[in-house]
């Protein structure tokens, strides 16, 4: 399920560059987190467990200024599988405010899912993609040629361990992000899924973002190609695509 939140902001307020962070944040506390044993197959004993299960988008029609960014009248889009806990979202944070009450939620507004065919093109917000082993340890990269190198691991200066949208390890690190976002909601998707960057868009390209305050990442500007089954193109696109889907990045139009 897809929510629309209409917004509005108050004259001359200047919306910080990591403010993502702080609208995740922000929207968790109108939210009851002690949420055990959801009807629609919560795998987890509370919504912090499974918090990237949340997909929140960017804040939309935004105008670069010192320091960040303007706007008057815009939107963000929250979204989930589980369908109660995005109503739950939508309730609470009708005819409130965020930002200290410098931002007004004007609006929910539910989405119906488009029409979907066996392989979608999907805009997409900037995907953050990350590796891990089944450890939660990161995976690093070597940074001239995109292989993975242990020996890259401890050395600050000659490795990274978010991934760009031309390495080749891109479509099976965002499969396997769904496959385990389907096993925490006891779900079953298609087995063929496919996910992966448009290639052929010629204007792809990489940008940093500020994350959380210093914390600095490099994220992916570039539409993907899905394939799979109706009901598992539901799922991916209540969950979104690439790691921090929480944080305003992956959440896919």
């Amino acid at each position: 399920m897809k929510i629309k939140f209409l917004i509005q902001s108050e004259e001359n307020f200047i919306l910080p560059l990591d403010y993502k962070y702080h609208l995740c944040k922000q929207i968790y506390k109108y939210v009851d987190l002690k949420f055990n044993k959801l009807s629609e197959g919560w795998n987890n004993s509370n919504v912090h467990d499974s918090i990237d299960l949340i997909s929140l988008s960017q804040i939309y029609n935004l105008k670069d200024c010192e320091n960040g960014y303007k706007f008057y009248k815009s939107y963000f889009f929250v979204s989930s599988p589980n369908n109660q806990l995005i109503a739950t979202i939508a309730l609470k944070l009708a005819n409130s405010s965020l930002f200290d009450g410098k931002i007004k939620i004007l609006e929910p507004k539910p989405l119906n899912y488009p029409s979907f065919e066996k392989e979608v093109i999907f805009i997409a917000d900037s995907i953050y993609i990350q590796s891990r082993n089944e450890k939660k340890e990161r995976i690093y990269y070597c940074v001239e040629n995109g292989e993975k190198d242990k020996s890259f691991q401890n050395k600050k200066n000659n490795k990274y361990w978010h991934i760009k949208h031309d390495n080749k390890k891109c479509s099976e690190i965002m499969e396997r992000m769904i496959f385990r976002k389907a096993d925490q909601f006891k779900i079953k998707i298609d087995s063929n899924l496919k996910i992966s960057f448009d290639t052929s868009f010629k204007r792809a390209k990489i940008k940093n973002i500020t994350i959380k305050n210093n914390i600095k990442g490099v994220v992916s500007v570039c539409p993907v190609i899905i394939s799979c089954d109706e009901n598992t193109m539901k799922f991916v696109y209540d969950c979104g695509v690439g790691s921090t889907t929480t944080m305003g990045l992956g959440s896919i139009q």
